[in-house]
């Protein structure tokens, strides 16, 4: 695990739906799921839990950071069990 600090510049939250698609019949694998109908949306604070837009679902938050550090994380910095 590690820490990341910085300024941040700018946050979007990315939306998108999801469309299966079969792998070769020669294999146990069940497929893939891709991305399709991507969208992005600026935002100004995040907790996780974005509501759907345009009838597609939250993905991820793409972080745009300066004058950033990565450390390893020490024990004290993990708050989850």
């Amino acid at each position: 695990m590690f820490v990341i600090t910085g300024i941040v510049d700018d946050i979007k939250a990315r939306f998108c739906s999801y469309e299966h698609q079969e792998n070769s019949k020669d294999t146990d694998n069940l497929g893939t799921l891709y991305y399709v109908n991507k969208k992005t949306v600026s935002v100004l604070e995040v907790d996780g839990w974005e509501k759907d837009e345009s009838g597609l679902k939250f993905a991820e938050y793409d972080v745009t950071l300066r004058d950033f550090a990565i450390r390893p994380a020490k024990k004290r910095d993990i708050t989850f069990e």
